[in-house]
């Protein structure tokens, strides 16, 4: 039994809690200035786009910030590790958190990192775990039991080819093998089995959100896809009234989208990417006036690719507009930070120097469109504008 005051001490525990960039501490768990913080003990999901530190970065922060107040952290690692560089490297870090507040597993198939939340009774209260490449796990766990599905009905056939070929050749009836009435080859599929186990493992982490009062944070790389798209006729293209002839074998045109992995028990989901410098508010209050409707000339040596979160929430059908940072250097500032430690920058806040001017964080929420394509990666990041 969980009591009431309980939850009300690990709420006040997880709104000490931050991502290292203000702009998204509002959004994300001060629930725009609100009193009440949005983070709960409840499993929140985090997706990279590919050759992306941003995760990193932010689960860091929340890492540093959860140890800080005297709480535990759980890694695990499953297909990668986790880069504790990130941890080491931090200005707040403290060595004497190694294996004693900050402990790091290994557990590298689906059954090993369910056995883990099964039989692991040394899970403390108000602990803060992290699952590193949840999702590319649960995916190599769906190709394995599809094929093992395969390789089990493989061999049932070969059995039965043996055993016709031996009959024809001795001119004997020995019994076709079959398979037991009980197997899952015949009464459910690879898919639905794998879906089984998948929500009984969330129903496990649920479960000891509530018990121990834990967040669970998902670490994963948004799904690659591919998918086909119509080009739209441009102004120099003039209709034609004669049809002209279509090749019979032309492959439809398409691109490369990065698309996130969705499981039904996930209510918050921060998808991190990197983006144009140019778009963030950082670069508005320094290189721009506001004060001309003439398309803006970029310089060359201020494209630059920074990070990016977008906060979504499915259940709730809402998304939030980007929250731009990067790791601070001589670039945004004069600062610089010593070889051994990383500071990170806000770069959706405001830095008017006019102190009575108000602007408004760009994270209000908006309708979220439900569609598979998420980030187009078929541009090279070295393109211009």
């Amino acid at each position: 039994m969980v009591l009431l005051g309980e939850i009300i001490q690990s709420q006040q525990y997880f709104s000490r809690l931050t991502t290292g960039v203000p702009s998204l501490d509002q959004i994300f768990i001060n629930n725009n200035n609100s009193s009440q913080s949005t983070l709960l003990n409840k499993i929140y999901d985090f997706q990279s786009a590919p050759s992306c530190q941003a995760m990193y970065l932010v689960t860091t922060s929340l890492i540093i910030s959860h140890l800080q107040n005297n709480n535990s952290v759980i890694i695990i690692d499953t297909l990668n590790r986790f880069p504790l560089s990130f941890i080491t490297k931090h200005r707040d870090f403290q060595t004497n958190w190694l294996n004693d507040s900050l402990k790091v597993y290994d557990r590298d198939t689906f059954a090993k990192l369910y056995s883990f939340f099964i039989y692991n009774k040394e899970i403390p209260k108000n602990c803060m775990i992290i699952i590193n490449d949840f999702h590319e796990l649960v995916e190599l766990y769906k190709l394995e039991m599809s094929s093992s599905y395969e390789e089990l009905l493989l061999k049932h056939h070969i059995d039965m080819n043996l055993v016709y070929i031996h009959n024809k050749n001795n001119n004997e009836k020995l019994p076709m093998p079959e398979l037991p009435s009980t197997s899952d080859l015949l009464r459910t599929s690879p898919i639905a089995k794998f879906e089984s186990h998948v929500d009984i493992l969330f129903s496990k982490l649920i479960q000891l959100c509530i018990t121990q009062s834990s967040m669970i944070f998902l670490l994963g790389h948004l799904d690659t896809k591919y998918q086909p798209y119509k080009t739209r006729p441009t102004s120099q293209q003039q209709p034609s009234s004669q049809p002209q002839p279509q090749p019979q074998s032309q492959v439809p045109p398409g691109r490369v989208v990065l698309t996130p992995y969705k499981f039904t028990k996930i209510s918050t989901r921060i998808i991190f990417y990197n983006d144009w410098y140019h778009k963030t508010r950082h670069f508005q209050d320094t290189y721009t006036t506001g004060t001309t409707n003439n398309p803006i000339m970029i310089k060359e040596d201020k494209l630059r690719m920074v990070l990016a979160a977008k906060l979504e929430l499915p259940k709730q059908k809402l998304m939030y507009n980007p929250i731009y940072f990067d790791v601070n250097e001589p670039f945004y500032c004069n600062t610089t930070n010593s070889g051994t430690t990383y500071s990170i920058i806000d770069l959706s806040a405001s830095y008017l120097s006019d102190n009575d001017t108000d602007v408004d964080i760009p994270s209000s929420p908006i309708e979220y469109e439900s569609t598979s394509v998420l980030l187009d990666v078929s541009i090279n990041q070295d393109a211009t504008i």
